[in-house]
């Protein structure tokens, strides 16, 4: 065992902590060490413990995104989207798991969400106008490149479907 792990001011740190708190960051410790089935087991222990423990879902969720369960992924992303509706980074990785089962109207609608919360979130605006280019909806890439977060009107894949369209990229506009 890591001697890290044993270390007295490493269990000291955890003192304040509730014991799925403690369950939830030993899963993260053990997820880092690349022991992915130790560390779901430790999530879904803080769960257990905590129903409502948001972030032991949100990194249950990742792991399985991660181990390209995305089954497993959706079922506990959606759930986690539950408890933190208001968490843009939990409806992308439930939007990427959609789109991992093929299933792209629900990963655009999950994308939908975490650009509502945060209008400049790029992986949840380059799902979006995937599947819109996956299911060729013109009007909506037009509109989506009308919207381009600026940390992505430098993409070559943005900038690509713009070139395509015939679309200049500039600042983001109100529509």
């Amino acid at each position: 065992m890591d001697e890290r792990l044993c270390s007295e001011s490493f269990v000291l740190s955890w003192q304040s902590q509730s014991p799925d708190e403690v369950l939830e960051a030993v899963g993260e410790w053990l997820e880092e060490q690349g022991a992915f089935e130790a560390a779901a087991h430790f999530y879904a222990a803080a769960i257990t413990l905590n129903s409502s423990n948001t972030l032991a879902y949100f990194r249950l969720g990742k792991l399985f995104l991660k181990q390209r369960d995305y089954a497993k992924a959706v079922d506990v992303l959606t759930k986690a989207s539950k408890l933190a509706f208001d968490h843009a980074p939990t409806w992308y990785h439930l939007a990427q798991a959609y789109w991992g089962m093929g299933d792209y109207l629900q990963a655009a609608s999950a994308a939908e969400e975490a650009l509502i919360i945060d209008p400049n979130h790029a992986g949840a605006f380059l799902i979006r106008l995937r599947v819109a280019q996956h299911f060729n909806d013109e009007a909506t890439i037009k509109k989506l490149l009308l919207q381009v977060p600026q940390g992505l009107l430098s993409s070559n894949e943005v900038r690509r479907v713009a070139e395509e369209r015939g679309v200049s990229l500039t600042q983001p506009q109100e529509l």
